[in-house]
C-alpha cells in the first residue's frame, strides 16, 4: 500500500509539473534560449516533454550532445575527409540506403557530399 502511495504522489508531482511547464513553456524556453546547460541540470525533466521545448533549442541541446560526444571520442576534432555519394534523383532513398549501410561510423561522420546521376 506505501508503494502505491508513492507512486500515485509521483505520478500527481509529475501532473503539478507538466501543467506549469505548459503554462510557462515561453519563460522556459527563454531560459533555455540563454542558458542551454539548464537542460542537462535543473531543467532536465522537461526534456521528457519535447513538446514543451521549441525547436531551436532543441537543435542547440543536440548540437551540443554531438559536440560533446566528439570532444570525448575524438579529443574535441572532427573527423576529416569526404563521403562521397552518387545518387540518382529518382531514386534518392535507396541509392543512399544501399551506400551507406556499408559504411563505419567513422566514415558516417565525414562531411557528406551528394553527387545526383
Amino acid at each position: 500500500s506505501g508503494i502505491m502511495a508513492e507512486g500515485a504522489g509521483q505520478d500527481a508531482k509529475h501532473a503539478v509539473f507538466t501543467r506549469f511547464a505548459e503554462r510557462h513553456r515561453k519563460l522556459l524556453n527563454a531560459y533555455v534560449r540563454r542558458s542551454p546547460a539548464l537542460l542537462e541540470g535543473s531543467l532536465a525533466p522537461v526534456l521528457a516533454h519535447a513538446k514543451l521545448i521549441d525547436f531551436d533549442n532543441k537543435r542547440l541541446y543536440f548540437r551540443s550532445k554531438v559536440r560533446a560526444h566528439d570532444e570525448a571520442s575524438h579529443g574535441g576534432q572532427r573527423p576529416y575527409g569526404t563521403l562521397r555519394l552518387a545518387v540518382r534523383r529518382e531514386h534518392v532513398f535507396e541509392d543512399s540506403f544501399h551506400q551507406l549501410r556499408s559504411k563505419a561510423p567513422e566514415e558516417m561522420r565525414h562531411k557528406l557530399n551528394v553527387t545526383f546521376q
